[in-house]
């Protein structure tokens, strides 16, 4: 049990990180992937999107640093209090997925006020920000290669029980 608790702080760790990244890469203008959005067209409301979620990832980031350094606290006890671990474990929980609706709703947001044609440009960038952050995605293809595809009715007529010669 003790391993799964490490995982899951060391997950909450990396999906942060992750998130700061992916915010950090939106005001990037230069990558080795594919064309890059030009924010330099892009409405004022959108950056001011990213500073209020900058703000919010601030806060979200020091309530996790509080909560995992009183977790390393706790572990570290010579008879370690397991119901004040898993309290502890559940407000890191819900730190990383305050964090995680922060930035899916920013990012859906900051869509709206996009013109439809940079709005294509956007979602791409933010796919493969994404999909870079996560080793088993991280391709050249990014997570679109992975993506299940999208089942086609086939036009094709059945052929005729005997053959196509029966009629």
């Amino acid at each position: 049990m003790k391993r799964h608790h490490w995982l899951s702080v060391a997950l909450v760790i990396s999906l942060s990180f992750n998130a700061g990244l992916l915010i950090g890469g939106w005001r990037s203008r230069s990558s080795h992937h594919g064309s890059e959005p030009d924010v330099a067209t892009y409405p004022t409301e959108f950056f001011t999107l990213c500073d209020r979620l900058q703000g919010d990832l601030q806060h979200l980031r020091a309530d996790q640093a509080e909560a995992t350094h009183e977790l390393a606290g706790l572990m570290a006890c010579p008879s370690p209090n397991r119901a004040a671990i898993d309290i502890c474990l559940d407000r890191l929980t819900a730190t990383d997925r305050a964090i995680k609706h922060a930035v899916v709703d920013t990012v859906l947001s900051q869509r709206e006020v996009l013109p439809e044609n940079e709005r294509v440009t956007f979602c791409n960038h933010v796919q493969r920000r994404l999909c870079e952050s996560f080793a088993d995605c991280a391709s050249s293809n990014g997570c679109a290669a992975k993506a299940p595809a999208a089942p086609q009715e086939s036009k094709k007529e059945p052929m005729p029980k005997g053959g196509i010669h029966d009629s």
